[in-house]
């Protein structure tokens, strides 16, 4: 998005005089920066809701048909949106930075990653805590232990579908069946290999964690345990990781206990900060 979709909205030709946002400058607001705010409540819709169609972004929005192909091309461009196949489009990786905001604040990053690393020094290993956003799984917060010389880093923002890996798997294990269903369904082709994760998905929800080696991350295996509260949504999960050749799957399943104390502990710290959730 560049600096003239800001200062030229007002005036600009390919602004749209029949979307209602274009006439909304006038009412105390700033000036030219109306595609700004359309932009941000088409990522909001898109985070909220995905995969969503064009017409229900217009819907959502209350944007023209033309104004909302246009923008999304535009966040399509700069890497927050996505287009998947016939249903529309899904948030892209930049949104990440709305998931970060969203699950950590400056006040409550310290405190929660103070209780990562309490267990990356108890498990010698790498520990992350995972925000959903949509059908994502985003690194918000990340602990390292530097007893190994080769351990997983930590990347803040990276993201990667609940479909795939122990973070998103443990968040989809446990969301409502019918919504985890439909996600499975829209990233995994065959009904054998549907049925397949769905069992799997059961079996996670019935022991509580969640282990995958080699899938996101070559030679890395990981743990992960969903942040359960009582009436709120599941949207995080806490993940154990290490190379495979040293974290090996005896090593991981030795580490769940701990795993799920930590989990305990952040659900509680988050319920007691008041911290919301994102969908």
């Amino acid at each position: 998005m560049t600096s003239a979709d800001f200062e030229t909205d007002a005036a600009d030709p390919s602004a749209d005089p029949a979307d209602p946002a274009d006439s909304a400058a006038d009412n105390g607001r700033v000036r030219g920066a109306e595609t700004a705010r359309r932009a941000l409540r088409l990522i909001e819709t898109l985070i909220a809701e995905q995969p969503v169609r064009l017409d229900t972004l217009v819907e959502r929005t209350g944007l023209t048909k033309s104004t909302a192909y246009r923008l999304m091309r535009v966040l399509q461009e700069e890497g927050y949106a996505e287009k998947f196949g016939h249903d529309g489009y899904r948030a892209g990786p930049r949104c990440a930075v709305f998931a970060e905001v969203g699950a950590l604040n400056v006040h409550t990053y310290a405190p929660v990653r103070a209780i990562l690393q309490q267990l990356s020094r108890a498990t010698g290993e790498t520990v992350t805590l995972h925000q959903r956003a949509g059908d994502l799984a985003i690194l918000v917060a990340g602990a390292e232990d530097e007893t190994h010389a080769l351990r997983m880093v930590s990347t803040l923002g990276e993201s990667n579908l609940l479909v795939r890996g122990a973070s998103g798997l443990a968040v989809l294990a446990h969301l409502d069946p019918a919504e985890a269903e439909r996600i499975v369904a829209r990233y995994i082709e065959g009904r054998t290999d549907r049925a397949e994760l769905l069992d799997r998905l059961r079996t996670i929800a019935g022991r509580g964690f969640a282990v995958s080696s080699g899938v996101n991350h070559p030679g890395v295996r990981g743990i992960a345990a969903p942040v359960l509260r009582d009436g709120a949504p599941t949207t995080m999960s806490v993940a154990v990781v290490g190379p495979a050749e040293r974290f090996t799957e005896q090593r991981a399943l030795a580490v769940s206990s701990q795993l799920t104390a930590c989990c305990v502990r952040l659900a509680a710290y988050f319920t007691a900060a008041g911290q919301g959730s994102m969908r």
